[in-house]
């Protein structure tokens, strides 16, 4: 939910349905299972300028730097934030960039990981040292989690293109919606089904990735989906005359990088780091290889 102005790169949707709805799904763990061979087309920001900042560094707790490296996980699934390229396994999206520019401006290399989004909240500060995967943040999230925002965006629908099942984006109680499983949309229409739409449920449609989603979207399988505006933008690009935006965007809110509660210090490192960023001017020039206008903040804050 990142208040996003449009995204000029196109989106990657993968075509394997390997996932089923509602208790069929297949962790996205494999590098390769997703996205191989169906990349948008590639865009990457320069990051010759951003530089190690001692600043920054001097705040990395011992731990992280005994091996040099920033670990990180992510769900390569959701371009133009995360995904993989053409050969599968190579990491590409503007949050990616976020992460290598991050790890740089540590003084670390960056080592970057995927997994099925629901598994990522459990495995941070375990597995993996923190989070970079379009991370809604919210007041649950922030009480078992440090989270430092680097970007806002908002929720949005989408429908097959003509909307053939008269989906109204005010009353969707009843439709058939589909989602990324654990994501904040997920969460959201859990709520609406126990408040408003009690009586005439949602049935809420859940996958691994939300490349599935919206390819079952495509596919005119669902009555609507719900995401990130940037996205649904994303989407529609690459679905041309298949998918249309329905609707305003609602509960714009931010995303944040996922650090344990107990690894204090580290929170503070990325922080400063992502502060450092705003400062130079080197996020702004990552969001602006992607297409990106709005949604930057000026401060970077621990939620």
């Amino acid at each position: 939910m990142k208040k996003f102005s449009a995204i000029a790169a196109s989106c990657a949707l993968a075509l394997s349905l390997a996932a089923c709805a509602n208790g069929g799904q297949k962790p996205a763990n494999d590098a390769t299972s997703s996205t191989a061979g169906l990349a948008p087309v590639a865009v990457k920001a320069d990051l010759s300028g951003v530089k190690e900042d001692k600043a920054v560094s001097a705040l990395v707790p011992d731990a992280v730097k005994k091996d040099g490296k920033l670990t990180l996980v992510t769900e390569a699934s959701y371009a133009p934030a995360e995904y993989f390229g053409d050969d599968g396994k190579t990491f590409q999206g503007y949050e990616i960039d976020l992460a290598q520019a991050l790890a740089t401006t540590m003084g670390l290399k960056l080592d970057m990981n995927n997994a099925a989004f629901d598994s990522i909240f459990p495995a941070v500060g375990s597995n993996y040292e923190a989070s970079i995967a379009a991370i809604t943040i919210n007041d649950d999230r922030a009480k078992q989690y440090n989270l430092i925002q680097y970007f806002q965006d908002g929720n949005t629908w989408t429908v097959p293109t003509g909307n053939p099942n008269k989906f109204d984006p005010k009353n969707p109680c009843g439709a058939t919606v589909g989602v990324q499983t654990g994501t904040a949309q997920d969460e959201y229409l859990q709520g609406l089904n126990k408040a408003q739409c009690s009586a005439k449920p949602v049935t809420i449609q859940k996958y691994d990735s939300q490349a599935q989603v919206s390819t079952v979207l495509a596919g005119k399988q669902l009555t609507a989906m719900l995401t990130d505006t940037s996205i649904a933008t994303a989407a529609v690009e690459q679905n041309k005359g298949k998918l249309e935006i329905i609707g305003e965007e609602f509960d714009p809110s931010g995303r944040g990088v996922l650090v344990a509660q107990k690894d204090t210090d580290l929170a503070k490192a990325v922080q400063a780091g992502i502060q450092s960023l705003i400062d130079s001017g080197e996020l702004a020039k990552i969001y602006k290889a992607w297409g990106i206008t709005k949604g930057a903040p000026t401060k970077a804050e621990i939620l």
